[in-house]
């Protein structure tokens, strides 16, 4: 919220991004926020009534749970280090 806030008061469009959003592989982003702050609508009709669509093809990634954990303990502790 305090980075959106921020953009605002200095006229910086947000955008926000949100992995794995409504289909595994893909990153949604949207504008002013997502989950609870997005735009989407919330009516299960809207989507019911949209037409369908051939799904895009796909190539499936190596898990990276490990290595994004390691990435996640390396980005803290030099957070922490660096303060």
């Amino acid at each position: 919220k305090e980075a959106k806030r921020w953009a605002k008061s200095k006229g910086i469009r947000f955008l926000a991004f949100e992995e794995g959003y409504l289909r595994p592989q893909f990153i949604t982003v949207e504008e002013g926020g997502v989950n609870a702050y997005s735009s989407l609508p919330r009516d299960p009709d809207f989507y019911r009534k949209l037409p369908d669509m051939p799904a895009p093809h796909v190539e499936n990634l190596k898990p990276s749970t490990m290595k994004r954990i390691g990435h996640a303990m390396w980005y803290y502790l030099m957070g922490w280090h660096y303060r």
